[in-house]
This record gives C-alpha cells, structure tokens and sequence, in this order.
C-alpha cells in the first residue's frame, strides 16, 4: 500500500507543526528509562530465589472468592512475607476470559461464560495494600499480582518475555517466582509480576518529571482524536478515550493529557501532508530506538496481544479503513515535556502458544502488503484482524528497516542469544524443579510430573532455537552469533 496524503486542512497545522518543532523533543538524546534496581522492592524481584507468600482469609471470604472468581471482588485479609504481617489488605482473583475459561464452573453463556465458581487448583491472585488502608503501600508497593501460569506448562514464559524486554532497555515489570499459600496451605508456584501504576512510572521514568506522568492502557495514539468512539463499537467496556484510558493521576487536580493529545493533533496533522513529515513528528515525540527494541523483542515473543495484534469489524476483504483495536499494552506519557514511551504487558500467549501463529502471522513491517482485513486461520476471534503495517504510526516505524535490522542484530547477540536464554531456563529449572515435586504430590499440577514437565522444558528450548534461525533469516543474517547450534541428528 502506499501511503495515504489527505487534503490539509488548515495552513495553521503547518505553522503548528513549525512550532512544535522547538519542543524538547528535537535533536537531543532522549531521557533514559530506569529498571527499577535501586528501589525498595527491587529485593523482591530476585530470581533466584523462590519466597513464600502466605494469604490468611477467613473461610467465609476464602468462599466468597472461590465461588465467583470473574467477579473481582476485594475481599479483607492479611498476608505474610518473610516472617512480616501486612493487613488488611484485599485478596481477590485476578484474569480475564483467556484465564479463566476451563479454570470456573461457567454458565450458560458458554466457552466465555466465565461466571462459575473456581475449579482449577490455581488462579491468578491480586494482592491490594490500599484497597482498605488508604494511600497503603508495602515495601512502595501498591499491590501485588500472582499469575498462576496455568496456560504455561512449561511456567517460563512469562518470567522469559518480562526479562528480555528488560534485559534490551524497555521498560517492564520485573518477575519472580514464588510459593504461594492460602492459609498455610500451599496452592502452587506462581510468578509474581511487576504491577504498572504510578509507583511503576516512577521508578521507570523518574528521570522525566520524577516520572509523574501519565500511563494509559490499551490506548493506541495514532487514532484520529484524543476522544475517537469507534473503539465502543469494538470493545465498548473501554470507553472512548483518554479519560477511561488513564491509569495514573485520575483524581489529581491537575490531570491533563496535554502530551498524548498533542501527539495525537500534530500526527494527524502530519498525516495530511506526507509520510516524511510523520515521521519528523515521530521522531520528535518518541525515541524510536526504544520503540523498535520494544517491537524486536514482541516479535522475537511472538506475544498474540499488544501492539501488533489489531481486532477491527467488518468483512474478511474489506479495506481497513482506520479503525481498529489492539490491546495488553501500556503508555507512558509525560506531563509536560513531549515524550511517549510504550510499556508491554500480558506475556502469557507467547513462544509457542497454539494461538500466536494465527493472530499476527504476517511481518510487522511489510510495507507492501494490501491493507484490508483479514481473519483470524483458527476462526477466533470471530473478526478480522489486518497488517500491522497498516496502522499509521506503526507503518512510519516499518519505515526504519536498517536501524530495527542492527537492533534486531544486537538482540540475537544478547538478550535472545543460546547462553543468555539457555542460561535463564537451566537456573529456573533447576530453582523451580522442588516446587513443581510438590505440585505433583499434591495433585495441583494435573496428568503431569516432573519428567513430563522437564520435557516440556527442552521442547521450549528447540522453539526457542527455531526461533533464533527464523529471526536471523528475516534480516538475512545467517547465525550472526553462533548460537543455538543445534545437533545434526
């Protein structure tokens, strides 16, 4: 497809985009993204070791949850941690249909249906320091989330997709696995993700106004307006804008979304002259090096959700015609200086999952494919998704082509090379191999054992060399690093 040039509309966007060009976005070095090393919490974060969580609930509240786990209902309770009592705080179930489907009872609604009682062992579970003690917060925290990782059998993938994104410089939650108890009795291993909220956005881009910006959820910027509706007729749940978007700063006075509004005015604006004047704006607001680490790093995944990932109506064939959703994702945005960062988010449909290759199965940065809707080969969703390229600001990215193949170069080298990914399992493995015995003793972990897990291990490690090879190939490197030699037999 070429790209689109629309009528302009005003000769005052020009004199906009004039002026915006003296924003501190130009030319400089963009502010630096933190990991989060030097904070409170970062001990618990540590993963090489495997601490345990006890959750203490009356029974009535343990019942309440266990009948009704889609609710998300807070209850009271404590937990203990390190020999330390932290309480009250709220205890409930955390997941959405792709996590809890199979895992509750259901109702009449079918495979999406998620209203039953619990009937997996294990389910994801949200700890809240501040959901009954205000402006709570425990080691800085503000919550504590476990996911039970029952779409993982392998239990790697998540912890995997979180440290690489780290390990490349984007910013994202750091993990760690843990043993987990409800009232001393022990429900299971589960990895411990980093929650994104303002205590994230401070420790990650402390250095851009202490980090006391704005993060937004499933809120893609190159939308027409700030407040476009077409995502109602999607996913009406999500609202229209900004205002249902922001996850930080919603009852601060001074709330404003002056930077991701004014994004979105002068990329639209750009958009009606040309594609060199998109990428200028792009450029100024973004630092695509991080961007395009971000984007090698999802494909390298093959994560199903984020940015890649567009769910649009109408018909297979259709032309796209601008509207489109995708989802799991998170952006930063800066009060007042012009700086957008995306944050990833949800790694659980990844490195192999039976759903990735059917969602986003073309090059994300195939700039010569047709833009019309596509479907989805499994038939679910039950509509369209299109080329990511398709999308304005991700085509203005695909445009870079040699600096995201040197970073995709730079990637296989390091944080997706044979002994930085091989070096995690093996340490994650041998860490997690007791915990998994108690699983099985205990009937959690179900039809498997340690050997069949162990199995599922090495198999991820062939995909994982699979993968390598496939990337090296899409920019036409061979094997850059001699990694994931794999036997000839």
């Amino acid at each position: 497809m070429s790209d689109r040039y629309f009528p302009l509309k005003s000769i005052a966007f020009l004199f906009f985009l004039v002026l915006s060009a003296c924003g501190p976005g130009q030319g400089g070095a963009p502010p630096s993204v933190g990991d989060g090393s030097s904070d409170e919490a970062a001990y618990l974060f540590d993963d090489s070791v495997v601490r345990t969580y006890s959750i203490e609930l009356s029974e009535e509240n343990r019942e309440f949850l266990d009948a009704a786990p889609a609710r998300e209902e807070y209850v009271s309770g404590s937990i203990v941690v390190d020999g330390e009592r932290i309480g009250p705080v709220g205890v409930r179930y955390k997941g959405s249909v792709g996590s809890f489907a199979g895992c509750v009872a259901g109702g009449a609604g079918g495979l999406t249906d998620v209203s039953g009682p619990k009937v997996c062992p294990k389910l994801g579970i949200k700890v809240s320091f501040n959901q009954f003690v205000q402006d709570g917060r425990w080691k800085g925290l503000k919550k504590l989330q476990f996911h039970a990782m029952n779409q993982d059998p392998t239990y790697m993938k998540e912890a995997l997709g979180y440290s690489m994104f780290q390990d490349f410089g984007v910013a994202s939650s750091r993990v760690a696995f843990v043993r987990l108890e409800i009232n001393n009795e022990f429900i299971g291993i589960f990895v411990l993700i980093e929650e994104l909220d303002s205590r994230f956005a401070e420790s990650r881009f402390g250095e851009v106004e202490g980090g006391e910006g704005n993060l937004y959820k499933d809120f893609w910027p190159s939308r027409p307006s700030p407040e476009a509706d077409f995502i109602n007729t999607i996913r009406a749940e999500f609202g229209a804008g900004v205002d249902t978007a922001i996850r930080t700063n919603r009852s601060e006075a001074t709330l404003n979304h002056d930077v991701m509004s004014g994004f979105i005015t002068e990329f639209q604006a750009a958009r009606a002259i040309g594609p060199d004047a998109v990428d200028r704006v792009v450029d100024r607001w973004m630092d695509v090096d991080y961007i395009l680490r971000y984007f090698a790093v999802d494909r390298a995944l093959e994560a199903d959700d984020g940015p890649m990932h567009f769910i649009a109506f109408g018909a297979a064939g259709d032309p796209y015609n601008g509207q489109a959703w995708n989802h799991n994702y998170y952006w930063y945005a800066a009060f007042e200086e012009k700086f957008l960062w995306p944050v990833p988010w949800d790694m659980d449909n990844s490195l192999g999952s039976p759903l990735v290759d059917s969602w986003v199965d073309v090059p994300w940065n195939d700039l010569d494919l047709e833009c019309v809707l596509i479907p989805h080969s499994v038939g679910f969703p039950p509509v369209p998704t299109m080329p990511p390229a398709c999308d304005p600001l991700i085509r203005s990215l695909a445009r870079r082509q040699e600096p995201y193949r040197k970073i995709v170069e730079e990637m296989l080298a390091g944080p997706f090379s044979e002994q930085v990914v091989n070096g995690k399992l093996d340490r994650w493995e041998q860490l997690l191999t007791p915990q998994v015995a108690d699983e099985v003793r205990l009937g959690i972990r179900r039809g498997s054992d340690v050997a069949d897990w162990q199995r599922l291990i090495e198999q991820l490690r062939e995909y994982l060399a699979m993968r390598h090879v496939e990337i090296a190939a899409t920019i036409n490197v061979v094997d850059p690093t001699g990694s994931f030699k794999q036997d000839s037999d």
